[in-house]
């Protein structure tokens, strides 16, 4: 009997291990549909995104330099921000630890704004993306700060 509740305690082991392994091989941004609040994102949005944060003058070829946005700064709180090209750093892989993070996303026609906050503390940053033309691009960003 002890023996088989061991052998039953390393399958569940070897099962939990096999499954967070899993879910750290997992690319974010194949699961980017999972937690949209309006509506399903379209595929051509789901292609752009993925190239935008893998490809670096892609990126900066499909930003509305300059940028409006917001940053917080610790003496006088939320400011207006405009980024220029020659000082933008590339936006890389949002993060998929779900434990940490949750990224919501909404649609309203052709602007697609996605949100992303701390599940801890109470910060965020946003995004928005608009459709123009045949192709999408980043036409605000506010920088994590506290919401």
């Amino acid at each position: 009997m002890e023996l088989t509740k061991r052998i039953f305690l390393a399958l569940i082991a070897v099962t939990a291990l096999f499954y967070f392994y899993n879910k750290l091989q997992d690319d974010p941004l194949d699961n980017i549909t999972t937690s949209i609040q309006t509506e399903e994102l379209p595929l051509a949005f789901i292609e752009f995104y993925k190239r935008f944060h893998s490809d670096s003058i892609y990126q900066l070829n499909h930003i509305r330099f300059p940028l409006a946005g917001q940053i917080y700064d610790d003496q006088n709180g939320p400011l207006d921000k405009r980024w220029l090209k020659s000082n933008w750093k590339q936006h890389t892989q949002p993060s998929n630890n779900h434990d940490m993070y949750e990224t919501t996303y909404e649609v309203f026609h052709n602007i697609i704004e996605e949100n992303i906050r701390t599940r801890s503390l109470p910060f965020s940053m946003s995004r928005r993306f608009a459709k123009m033309d045949t192709a999408y691009y980043l036409i605000y960003y506010k920088e994590m700060g506290p919401s």
